[in-house]
């Protein structure tokens, strides 16, 4: 509808945002968005880390796990 975007929450309620922002072919390429590209890669290697953590610990997720624990996960291995 128009410039408008609809998704689910993650508690499960639906919610409505504006289309916008630049487009993410022009964030991978143009040098001016290279802090952006590092912030990314960073980014992108916590996130390959935690899941290869996650990985090895299954398990014990099944029983100890919740809905956030890879984004625990994530920002610990990042803060690391």
């Amino acid at each position: 509808m128009g410039d408008l975007s609809f998704y689910k929450h993650r508690e499960h309620r639906y919610a409505a945002k504006m289309k916008g922002g630049v487009d993410a072919n022009r964030i991978a390429t143009d040098s001016a968005f290279q802090r952006t590209q590092e912030n990314n890669a960073e980014f992108g290697r916590a996130v390959s880390t935690a899941k290869k953590i996650k990985q090895q610990i299954n398990n014990l997720l099944f029983y100890y796990g919740d809905n956030r624990f890879s984004n625990r996960l994530t920002s610990l291995v990042h803060r690391i």
